[in-house]
């Protein structure tokens, strides 16, 4: 195959501890593009969607970040893709220190 590296993925944190696997990977499954495979990492509450490409994954990720799943829960979510050269998807989020006094 040309697949190089991994595939996109988005990383969807947020959600409450309580939340159902079926629930959530339906919200991602409505988001626009199918994912691949969801999978959950209970330790770290962190769902891991995997897409065929890094599109997809952006398009996901824009989509779901900041949705309430559920009520007072916004989601976070960050399309992972390998490295690339440059591009506003490799900027941290909230990594700059509070300009405020």
């Amino acid at each position: 195959g040309g697949a190089v590296g991994r595939m996109p993925t988005v990383e969807i944190r947020g959600w409450p501890a309580w939340t159902d696997d079926d629930d959530l990977k339906a919200v991602v499954e409505g988001a626009g593009h199918f994912p691949e495979n969801v999978r959950f990492n209970r330790d770290t509450n962190t769902a891991i969607a995997d897409f065929s490409s890094i599109a997809a994954a952006g398009a996901v990720a824009a989509q779901l970040s900041g949705f309430e799943f559920t009520p007072g829960y916004p989601l976070q979510a960050n399309a992972i893709a390998d490295p690339l050269p440059l591009g506003p998807a490799n900027r941290p989020s909230g990594a700059r220190p509070s300009a405020a006094p």
